[in-house]
């Protein structure tokens, strides 16, 4: 995925910061490179490559539409970035209802509608052929076939990105539709096997036909919609199960006293991190596991766990959804808590490892051997 670290800052409008993501450099050589192996003039290659930015212009005013909608109903957008495949706006969050999501949805191709109506206005009075006649794009010497092109690319936004399938809107339409009618994970399942059916056909046409660049799209659908439906079953949980999913009933604890060596000859449980108590049984933090890595990097592992001691061990209610869960241990920085009973009885801990074993359970043994390795 697009990564914000290795992009540049445009502009920052409505609080939304504009990034642009280096490879959008790439692409821009390109174009000129393809200017200049089809012989264009100087003039034609300016209008050229200005169009390819109205273009990205015209995208980022599509995202803004998704932005400003979402934000109606209280969520924001943490950015939006441009690159060679299109804008992404990156919301804090998904609508969970139906209607807000197919309302969010609809709102970016409704601007390229808006937009594209707006040249057919304009090019009404002089023309009533609306598609272009001149492969060379030149606003001056032929300014209705540019503004043809304007009005194509905007009805081509339209319906590329309605075909149902994630992560086009599209793909969100459709899975709003079916969230009226049932869960919104199944509707998520469904709509994430229609849109690789539609990543095979484009992989399939693009390689048969050598278009490439449809292949490219077909594998970028086929990745990012099992994303989309790991995020929903992500949620799903976070939603619908309390911190007793993850307990760890007999978990390990550590003395004041213990080396490094100790954890290493440890055999493996479902736990990254490890309480430390006292000389006389009382919690007084955690061994994380970044600090077991360091550990076993720089071969310390003779040292005591005393100076590697963090205070990142909280509580938690074994009724907390896990949703609740995972924020109270990103805001407060646990890597560990003790799970609590409503009488307050002590049931065992949760760690971060263990969430994710919840999260993602096929993946347990995988994960289990990821950790041992970590920690031999």
């Amino acid at each position: 995925m697009l990564n914000k670290k290795q992009s540049l800052h445009l502009a920052t409008i409505k609080d939304i910061p504009i990034l642009v993501h280096w490879t959008f450099g790439l692409f821009i050589a390109f174009i000129l490179y393809t200017a200049w192996e089809n012989n264009f003039s100087p003039a034609d290659s300016f209008w050229y490559v200005m169009f390819v930015f109205i273009l990205f212009f015209f995208v980022i005013m599509h995202e803004f539409g998704h932005a400003l909608v979402a934000r109606r109903y209280g969520i924001l957008t943490k950015d939006i970035i441009i690159s060679p495949i299109g804008g992404i706006a990156r919301l804090m969050d998904i609508p969970r209802k139906p209607t807000q999501e197919l309302i969010v949805a609809i709102a970016g191709p409704a601007v390229n509608v808006g937009l594209a109506f707006f040249f057919f206005l304009m090019l009404l009075p002089f023309t009533s052929n609306f598609f272009p006649e001149n492969p060379n794009m030149n606003l001056i010497s032929a300014p209705i076939d540019y503004l043809r092109y304007l009005l194509l690319i905007n009805v081509t936004l339209v319906v590329f990105n309605m075909i149902p399938a994630f992560p086009m809107d599209g793909g969100r339409v459709f899975r709003a539709l079916l969230a009226y009618w049932m869960p919104r994970l199944k509707a998520t399942y469904i709509a994430m096997i229609v849109a690789r059916i539609f990543a095979v056909i484009f992989i399939g046409l693009g390689l048969y036909t050598s278009h490439y660049v449809l292949a490219l799209i077909g594998g970028f659908i086929l990745f990012t919609s099992g994303q989309e439906y790991g995020q929903v079953r992500a949620d799903d949980i976070f939603e619908n199960k309390t911190a007793k999913a993850a307990l760890i009933t007999n978990p390990l604890f550590l003395n004041l006293n213990d080396t490094f060596s100790k954890i290493i000859s440890l055999p493996f449980k479902d736990q990254g991190s490890y309480p430390v108590n006292d000389n006389y049984g009382n919690p007084i933090g955690v061994i994380t596991r970044p600090a077991i890595k360091y550990v076993k990097k720089n071969k310390l592992t003779t040292d005591s766990i005393a100076s590697y001691i963090s205070n990142s061990h909280g509580a938690i209610n074994e009724d907390l959804k896990l949703r609740s869960v995972f924020s109270l241990m990103e805001q407060n920085g646990w890597y560990t808590a003790t799970i609590y009973s409503k009488n307050l009885e002590d049931l065992g801990i949760i760690d971060r490892v263990s969430l994710e074993n919840v999260i993602q359970p096929r993946r347990k043994k995988k994960e289990k051997r990821r950790v041992v390795k970590s920690l031999i």
